[in-house]
This record gives C-alpha cells, structure tokens and sequence, in this order.
C-alpha cells in the first residue's frame, strides 16, 4: 500500500470488521462447546460386580470430568488458530486508524518506519491485553474449577452476543450489506 499508493476500499475494510464479527462467534460457540465438553464426558469402566455375579460389568455413562491442572494433553490447532485471530483482528480493527495516520506521512521511508513502530506497538500492547484477560481463567483453572466454568460460560455466551452486535452494527448499520 505505500510503495504502491493504493487505498483500501471501504467495502473492504467493512468486510474485515464483519469478519471480525463472525471469528467472535466462533470463538464463543469453541469456548462453550470445550465448557460442555468438560462437563459433560462418556466412557467406560468397571463397577464391582453384584455378590451374584463375580466379574466387574463394563458400563458407559456421562459425568462431570474436567482436565487436571498439570495433564499435559495436545490441543490439534497449535499456532494455527491464535496466528488467525491476530491476523483478522490486525486486518479490521485498527486499519483505519493505522491508514489515517500513514496517509499523513510523505516518505516511504517514514511511512515504513512508522508501520514496523505501529506493528511493535500494537503486538506489544495485545500482549500485555491478552496477558491481563486471561489471569481470571489460569488462576481460576488452577484453584477455582466451578468458578472457571463460570468464567468460560460468561466468556463464550458474551463473544457470541458481541459477536453478533459487530455484525449486525457492520452488515446493516454501516451498510456492508445495504449499501448504505
């Protein structure tokens, strides 16, 4: 965009902030579909057997089960998902702020520099955010297990209701979809 002198359309920049929208709900229906998933686990096992009958009976039932802090296990997305977010979110969400301020600048140079110190910025600034939103839920993991679910419950329904409202304010309000 600034070697070339190319803006980014307003369509465009609309449908990255939609975007945005629906990577919220999907993160909430992720976070409450893990939360009921935790809660909610199936396998079998052996009860003791009846006096009557001297073999353990395999049987198979729900119950309440949650990972325990320290069990290591894989999460299938590794680096994939949070790279995603951050290249969505970095894409929409200050975008026209970032192409106000370079549209200012007069030198490549400038304009480049000033790009790799917005960048530096808004990844350190995100981090120390992120670092911040997610104490409640590593420190409720850790001690807390009902309140955690709490938590996550609140998490997801509320990525979802927002998720919805960037939406609706993106797609109808700000004319994605009505050409307004």
């Amino acid at each position: 965009m600034v070697v070339l002198k190319v803006a980014i359309p307003d369509s465009v920049a609309l449908s990255l902030e939609f975007l945005v929208g629906i990577m919220l709900v999907v993160l909430g229906l992720t976070v409450l579909r893990t939360w009921f998933m935790d809660r909610r686990h199936t396998h079998g096992h052996a009860h003791e057997a009846a006096p009557a009958a001297p073999d353990p009976v395999a049987t198979e039932h729900e119950h309440p089960h949650a990972h325990h802090v320290g069990v290591e296990h894989e999460h299938a997305h590794g680096m994939r998902r949070p790279f995603f977010i951050g290249m969505v979110h970095g894409a929409a969400g200050s975008a026209a702020l970032f192409l106000l301020a370079l549209s200012e600048i007069d030198s490549t140079v400038g304009a480049l520099v000033y790009i790799l110190v917005f960048g530096i910025g808004s990844v350190a600034g995100m981090l120390l955010v992120t670092t911040a939103i997610s104490l409640p839920f590593v420190i409720s993991a850790q001690r807390f297990q009902n309140l955690n679910g709490v938590i996550r419950l609140a998490s997801g329904s509320l990525s979802i209701l927002l998720g919805i409202m960037v939406m609706y304010q993106i797609g109808f309000v700000e004319g994605l979809f009505t050409g307004a």
